[in-house]
């Protein structure tokens, strides 16, 4: 499995991207430099000319766990993105450029995979990167211990030193995306020998990392962060200082914009974040995501209303999405066509036509299926009383886009005439109801990522305990076109694969697409540097930041 399983077991992590927007948890607060805290903010009455200006970014949640292994909320991934670094990064074009590792081969197979590492890598503190923490790490992500979103990613990859500066890694099948994986943050054997996987989350390390990333973080509490550019990275960073100053909500994070305190805002809600470009001085940067918000329906044998395909595309049909686009992201976004993101080199729209909004040729479809429209509602095949579910999602609090997509289905169903209630669960609740299967639908979040890979969503075996397949589509014929779009081959015969499985789940969609969100960030226009590219997460906007500059005065 590879970082799109990562994708997609984050979704349990994952298929709820409810993380991604999580509660704050609250944090405590950390010992350790606080050079230059006191600064004065860009702009008031006591800066000095002579000092470099600062960058500030405003972001919703707090930290809790910084490491790439243990991350939990925004926050804490932001933050492991510029302190850590993997054995690749990303480049231009969702390209994979040298990280750690100076360079890499592959067999022709794709099964096995050598990187050799950056002669002169170093931790923060000095000491030696080697391939020992190459090794070092990857046991933690194997260690059965691991319960983290990235442990499905490395089950069947073995992993063996050839000599300090060299690690190889063995696949136990050929996957074409295994870059994906390799950009996961490498972590210090020197500091961490010894210590539980279980002990890592909440460790002094946690709070204190030392990563070898291209900032180093030299304080943080719960409400800011600042870091300073670090010498390990080997490139030095443009901007000076970085400060993250966390929020618990998109108002506050907008207010704070809106004085001036800050130079950026992200993650707020699509409307905020329209408003406030408005602003002068101010511009918005919108990056596509991987992030598909799609209806999840429940396919296993206690659940057969809706098992007939052309019952569940009856219900799509049923749906207004472009009025989705307009209500839940303020006309951000894109409209969902297939789980492939459309700005992805293996979509192909002949395969996956739109399918337009038609409440009439819904019932239709229906009535031709075996259903009645009763006055209560909708009745299925030799039912005598409408057929009546829920649908789950996200509680508003921990996500609040996904709860409104929700709203927004639940409105546009029972306009049709379907019994359909909305149930907003806590991230905890709605990750128990999907991986026991016992709903009928849920709107769920999913990253499908940059090189996708259904596999980990609609594969039969993906549907047993811990997996990811949470609809329970059992599909010999699926299984077989999900193994060949992600075998190792050049793009054309990938894309030719690709074309048949994005067909067939056309033809029978276990989950109905509603959109791929963008994410949304208003920076100040002094800021130059970020280029826009599709994003598998919010922090991946780092891709660039060692070109980042921040213009001089206000």
């Amino acid at each position: 499995m590879t970082q799109r399983d990562r994708a997609v077991v984050a979704a349990l992590s994952v298929l709820l991207v409810i993380l991604a927007l999580a509660l704050v948890i609250p944090s405590a607060p950390v010992t350790g430099p606080v050079a230059a805290a006191s600064a004065s903010p860009n702009g008031s009455a006591e800066a000095s000319s002579a000092l470099p200006p600062i960058y500030r970014e405003g972001i919703i949640g707090s930290p809790s766990s910084i490491t790439p292994l243990t991350a939990r909320t925004q926050a804490d991934r932001d933050l492991s993105r510029l302190v850590f670094s993997g054995l690749v990064a990303r480049g231009a074009d969702s390209t994979y450029v040298p990280d750690l590792a100076s360079s890499w081969t592959a067999d022709a197979s794709g099964k096995t995979w050598t990187f050799s590492l950056r002669p002169g890598a170093q931790w923060q503190d000095g000491t030696p990167v080697t391939a020992d923490d190459v090794v070092f790490t990857v046991g933690l992500l194997k260690d059965p211990a691991y319960r983290g979103p990235l442990a499905s990613s490395w089950r069947e990859v073995t992993v063996a030193r050839i000599d300090a500066e060299t690690v190889q890694f063995s696949l136990a099948s050929p996957i074409a995306g295994f870059l994906e994986d390799a950009l996961v943050g490498i972590l210090p054997q020197h500091l961490l020998a010894g210590m539980p996987v279980t002990d890592l989350a909440d460790s002094t390390f946690a709070n204190e990392p030392v990563g070898s990333g291209p900032f180093r973080l030299v304080h943080w509490d719960a409400t800011s962060a600042v870091l300073i550019p670090a010498s390990t990275s080997g490139q030095a960073a443009l901007l000076p200082r970085f400060e993250l100053e966390f929020f618990s909500d998109s108002a506050t994070l907008a207010g704070a914009y809106r004085s001036g305190s800050l130079d950026a805002a992200v993650a707020l809600d699509p409307a905020d974040a329209l408003d406030l470009s408005k602003l002068a001085g101010s511009r918005l940067l919108t990056y596509p995501t991987t992030t598909l918000t799609s209806v999840a329906i429940n396919l296993r044998p206690g659940h057969p209303e809706l098992a007939p395909a052309a019952v569940r595309k009856a219900l799509l049909e049923a749906l207004d999405r472009p009025a989705m686009l307009t209500s839940v992201l303020a006309g951000t976004g894109t409209q969902a066509d297939s789980e492939v993101p459309p700005g992805s080199w293996a979509f192909d729209p002949k395969a996956s036509a739109p399918v337009k909004s038609s409440p009439t040729a819904a019932a239709t479809a229906l009535k031709a299926a075996g259903w009645t429209k009763a006055a209560a509602g909708w009745e299925a095949p030799k039912a005598k009383v409408p057929f009546a579910f829920d649908l789950l999602s996200p509680e508003r609090a921990s996500n609040p886009i996904a709860w409104s997509a929700a709203e927004a289905v639940t409105s546009q169903w029972r306009a049709f005439g379907l019994k359909v209630s909305h149930v907003g669960l806590t991230p905890t609740e709605l990750v128990s109801r999907l991986g026991a299967g016992t709903f009928v639908a849920a709107l769920v979040d999913v990253n499908i990522g940059i090189d996708p890979d259904l596999y980990p969503l609609f594969a039969s075996s993906q549907a047993l305990s811990g997996g990811a397949n949470v609809t329970g589509i059992q599909d010999p014929t699926l299984n077989s076109l999900l193994v060949a779009a992600r075998q190792p081959s050049t793009q054309a015969v990938r894309k030719a694969a690709f074309s048949k499985l994005e067909a067939a789940l056309a033809a029978n969609p276990p989950m109905l697409p509603l959109f791929f969100q963008d994410d949304l960030v208003v920076v100040d226009s002094r800021l130059s540097g970020p280029s826009i590219q599709t994003l598998a997460d919010l922090s991946d906007r780092f891709w660039d930041v060692l070109a980042w500059r921040l213009a001089d005065g206000r």
